[in-house]
């Protein structure tokens, strides 16, 4: 933890790894994590989708977006 820091960018080659560890810490961290955003290819969103259910097992709602205007977009996060 760092005071006033608000969040962790996890980037690198394309692979399972840093997903899967950021998943299996989303639970374990709230109330301080309200959020948390998985950036994939749209062709990969779904399969994450289902990875997070399999992974978590309703502990946290997953919301899949595969594309849309970026007040679509706002809107479905909001």
């Amino acid at each position: 933890r760092i005071e006033n820091s608000y969040g962790c960018i996890m980037a690198d080659e394309m692979g399972l790894g840093k997903t899967l560890q950021c998943i299996t810490l989303i639970p374990d961290f709230k109330p301080e994590i309200d959020k948390a955003i998985v950036v994939s290819p749209s062709s990969l969103v779904r399969n994450w989708y289902n990875e997070v259910g399999k992974w978590l097992g309703g502990r946290v709602q997953p919301l899949a977006i595969d594309g849309g205007s970026k007040n679509e977009i706002d809107r479905k996060l909001g």
